[in-house]
């Protein structure tokens, strides 16, 4: 028996958290990481220095192959839809979907000269998104085009500072 047994989809959680904090760290931001997650949060980041707003994060990952011209299709379970839809917030909060690939790891490739993890991921905004009749799941369409990357994290600390400011 194998010293590590362990199953693929936790191994995509803490991946998805990896990418995470090098994209916030890579903005200038830091995250914290909640022990319990019952309103759909997994992750809050906020400035290492600057103005003191915060944006919070419903992370997911997915090695489907879910893309197709310029979109990501994924289906959220109702219950984190029914979260990030609410327009009632003290931050805002975006959903982020890393997509692995369909092969089974290696996701992540090491060298001398990078670390590379394949593929990428994808935020989006579901404030304001109608209530769902679905039980189980509602199907997202992200586009292509929003990389969760350090330049969109910026966006959104900039976004929540701005909403911030107008309240």
């Amino acid at each position: 028996m194998a010293a590590i047994t362990t199953h693929p989809n936790d191994v995509k959680e803490r991946l998805s958290a990896a990418y995470v904090t090098a994209v916030a760290g890579a903005a200038g931001c830091q995250v914290s990481k909640l022990e319990i997650d019952k309103q759909s949060i997994d992750a809050t980041l906020r400035p290492i220095s600057g103005q003191p707003v915060s944006v919070d994060l419903q992370v997911k990952a997915t090695s489907a192959d879910c893309i197709s011209n310029g979109v990501l299709t994924f289906a959220l379970p109702i219950k984190n839809y029914d979260d990030l839809r609410q327009t009632v917030r003290t931050a805002p909060i975006y959903l982020v979907v890393l997509v692995l690939g369909n092969q089974n790891p290696p996701w992540v490739y090491t060298n001398q000269s990078s670390l590379l993890v394949r593929r990428c991921a994808y935020w989006f905004d579901l404030s304001g998104q109608p209530e769902s009749s679905n039980s189980t799941s509602v199907t997202v369409h992200i586009p292509t085009t929003q990389i969760f990357s350090a330049s969109a994290v910026v966006k959104m600390m900039d976004d929540a500072y701005a909403k911030c400011k107008n309240d």
